[in-house]
């Protein structure tokens, strides 16, 4: 986690009785990094705990409270939603599981270490079931890819990670050699 630089202006806008009621829309909007933003607001009354949650993750966003004697136990009980929130909707449901192949095009793949690393790639999404090689040219490799679910899921994995990035021509993708 980390707390984006405000200027001295930007300070005298938040609110801390706002942020406690859940008005953290500045907050997000300013300083939320690509993968998303938890503000987490604690309050003691008397002998508990009570802590106010605020978490965005790309285009969701939740609100919940967390209460308890030990502040630990609280923050606790906090961090196992947020990470069964988020978890949740990087999950593939029963409904939207099935099969389906798609064609894609692979670019930069500039030897034969390249290629091996991509296939080990491509075998390790757990999205996909076969990997087949239905052409090859300098530089590019054309697969067809067996999934257990929608393409647009695997689409969503490739943007996540670093390995694959769109192609300026040629491909789908392009492969990147990450040591």
């Amino acid at each position: 986690m980390s707390w984006s630089e405000f200027d001295e202006e930007e300070l005298q806008l938040i609110d801390m009785r706002l942020l406690w009621g859940g008005f953290t829309d500045y907050l997000v909007e300013r300083g939320a990094p690509a993968d998303g933003v938890a503000i987490i607001a604690a309050r003691r009354e008397g002998s508990i705990w009570t802590l106010r949650w605020n978490v965005s993750s790309e285009t969701q966003n939740w609100s919940w409270r967390s209460s308890d004697q030990d502040l630990m136990f609280a923050l606790a009980e906090g961090i196992h939603r947020m990470t069964d929130q988020i978890a949740a909707t990087n999950s593939i449901s029963a409904a939207q599981q099935g099969l389906a192949t798609i064609d894609i095009s692979i670019g930069g793949l500039t030897g034969s270490t390249a290629y091996i690393n991509c296939l080990a790639y491509l075998q390790n999404i757990s999205l996909i079931t076969e990997v087949e090689v239905m052409g090859a040219a300098p530089g590019q490799v054309d697969f067809r890819l067996q999934l257990n679910a929608s393409s647009e899921f695997l689409a969503e994995a490739v943007r996540k990670g670093s390995t694959l990035l769109p192609a300026r021509a040629g491909s789908d993708y392009d492969y990147v050699f990450i040591r």
